[in-house]
């Protein structure tokens, strides 16, 4: 137990701390109060300064920034001042008039990641009102405001919004078209088509045999590109004005909202995109269904706009009038699933190469799970899980998935745990075998795999692998990855057509001919109490760094990124690991890296072929 005087003095060491930061920051209100007091401030009440909800204000003023009405400001200091700097607030009415004015009449004249100089308050302070007063005195019809308004849409449309949140898995960009649209409790989901939208649906609620026998119910909607989103003042506020929206685009817009009327009775979504400086923004309209009056001696629900017809016996252009007569609309927000925001937000370039490319990754244990998610992660779209072994509860401590797959197989486990992360973008099989058996049964794992993935750590496996991916001719990329003892280091080689096979560098045992570690003291593996259950003993954080090692290798390799001379990725784990555990750098190793004793590097090297190789060489 902790003693007293322990006690006190951490007590009184805390006092210091609070007592140097309560006078560092009277100083600084001090040194803000004179520097707005200069420029004709008025201090505000604490009554007035309460009224502002978006933080913990304390301290106010009301200062007139230029000569006109809305350059008449307050400035607030929060009780996190310095270390966050004034705040200002304009006119609430400015709110989606002039660019970077919130609802609330907040200024936002920092950007979002700016940091400041806590001491440096007058620079501070002059910097965020001089920026305050540039946006205040923009004109409102300038193009210069428009396009601000434009560049940043999203943030100006989601204050408009009155509806319910709506993701898409649409594609950006292409034509007007029909899509699937399906309302769930507390959302709405659009997709290209009803396949995709059941399949996200699905598996994004764990593929329960509940949820593959429901019958969802799916509704028309519209999708329809812009070269560019409105600006506030242009904003659909009726199904009229949201149907000019869609006419002005063309006559095929007009077709395809024809085509995607289902009924005048029934809610009509319509999900726009406009380009932006900063890439697509996407936002939608919700036509809601007209109320129906009760007529009749039975009380019959009837639309009065659709004069006595109907739905379904209306024609096509006559359903689009009487919805453009609607008065009900909803505007929403539409927030994107689609493969190329989710992995990347429209920056990573080679996203796209990733979705088609069908991976098959044999062994899903402490290694190949991280690969598998890593590779999701990154975007790729298509892959097969193998591995014939249970999730045992030793295993959870340096596997992806936890203690709640126990006893499951881990491919069919490792299957689930993705489709529910990843139910957008990625179609994953899987085998509770062993890689063999799916190629004795006539199914050869290379046959329809672009790239197999190999996590498997057994030379006897890997070495039959590697004999059927020759003689099939090579076909397609191979790619082995291993650790060394204790994960002190890790390889990951890439294999095609151009380089030597796996055996080229290994000798009878596995062993690779270039190694990182040597452990001459004592055999490295470790037995459970039991027959035959030997493991290599070391944790999530020594393996962290081979698991992006071999990940990055299966993205470079699918892109294309993998150079002769890069083929042989290594992964050097620190010194003091090695040293640890009773173990050294090998000869070969401390020869090539002589200045680099301490390890924690990567490098790469080449893999050859190797003219003895049994498989490739002159022994064949």
């Amino acid at each position: 137990m902790l003693g007293q005087p322990y006690k006190r003095a951490v007590m009184s060491a805390t006092d210091s701390i609070l007592s140097a930061r309560k006078e560092q920051r009277e100083a600084a209100l001090r040194e803000i109060h004179k520097f707005l007091l200069e420029l004709n401030a008025e201090t505000l009440s604490a009554g007035t300064i309460s009224g502002f909800a978006r933080s913990r204000y304390t301290h106010g003023w009301l200062l007139q920034l230029g000569d006109r009405p809305n350059h008449r400001v307050i400035v607030l200091a929060d009780a996190y001042f310095p270390f966050e700097p004034i705040s200002v607030f304009a006119d609430p009415s400015l709110y989606r008039v002039i660019p970077h004015v919130e609802r609330d009449g907040f200024v936002c004249a920092l950007p979002g990641q700016a940091t400041i100089d806590t001491s440096q308050i007058r620079s501070v302070s002059r910097n965020v009102l001089q920026r305050a007063y540039l946006i205040l005195a923009e004109s409102p019809s300038s193009m210069r405001v428009q396009n601000e308004f434009v560049s940043e849409f999203l943030s100006y449309w989601e204050g408009a919004t009155n509806g319910r949140n709506v993701f898409s898995l649409l594609i950006p960009g292409g034509e007007a078209r029909t899509i699937c649209v399906w309302r769930g409790k507390n959302f709405t989901l659009v997709a290209e088509n009803e396949e995709e939208t059941a399949r996200w649906i699905r598996f994004s609620n764990g593929d329960s045999k509940r949820i593959r026998a429901l019958r969802f119910k799916f509704e028309k909607g519209l999708y329809v590109p812009l070269s560019a989103p409105p600006i506030p003042a242009n904003y659909p506020l009726t199904p009229d004005s949201t149907l000019q929206l869609t006419d002005a685009q063309g006559d095929h817009a007009i077709a395809a909202t024809k085509k995607a009327v289902d009924g005048y009775l029934t809610p009509f979504l319509i999900v726009f995109s406009g380009q932006t400086p900063n890439g697509p923004a996407f936002f939608g309209t919700d036509v809601r269904a007209p109320k129906p009056e009760n007529r009749g001696p039975y009380q019959t629900p009837v639309d009065r706009l659709s004069r006595g017809f109907r739905s379904r016996s209306i024609a096509d252009p006559l359903a689009v009038e009487i919805i453009r007569r609607r008065r009900q609309i909803e505007r929403c927000s539409v927030r994107r699933l689609d493969p190329s925001w989710v992995h990347g937000r429209d920056a990573v370039a080679k996203v796209p190469r990733l979705r088609e490319p069908h991976v098959v990754l044999l062994g899903c244990g402490s290694l190949g799970s991280f690969v598998a998610t890593q590779i999701a992660q990154c975007g790729v779209g298509r892959m097969t899980l193998v591995d014939p072994d249970l999730m045992e509860a030793a295993n959870a401590g340096r596997h992806e998935l936890g203690l709640d797959a126990l006893q499951r197989n881990k491919a069919s486990a490792l299957r689930e745990h993705l489709l529910a992360r990843f139910p957008h973008a990625i179609v994953i099989e899987r085998y509770e075998k062993r890689w063999e058996d799916i190629a004795w049964s006539g199914g050869g794992v290379f046959a329809e795999a672009d790239v197999v993935v190999s996590t498997i750590g057994d030379w006897q496996t890997e070495e039959a692998l590697n004999m059927e991916w020759v003689t099939s001719g090579r076909s397609g990329l191979f790619i082995a990855g291993w650790t060394e003892p204790f994960a002190g280091a890790g390889h990951a080689v890439i294999l095609d057509q151009r380089s030597g096979c796996l055996a080229c560098h290994m000798d009878a045992f596995g062993m690779p001919d270039f190694r990182v570690t040597q452990w001459p003291e004592h055999d490295t593996l470790r037995q459970e109490p039991a027959c035959a259950s030997m493991f290599q003993p070391y944790g999530p954080i020594e393996l962290g760094h081979i698991h992006s090692l071999v990940s990055q290798a299966v993205i470079d390799a699918i892109a294309g990124l993998a150079t002769n001379e890069r083929r042989h990725r290594i992964w050097c784990g620190q010194k003091e690991l090695i040293s640890a555990n009773g173990g050294a750098w090998t000869d070969e190793w401390a020869s090539a890296y002589p200045d680099r004793d301490e390890g924690g590097f990567l490098t790469a090297r080449a893999w050859e072929s190797n003219q003895r190789c049994i498989y490739c060489g002159d022994l064949r």
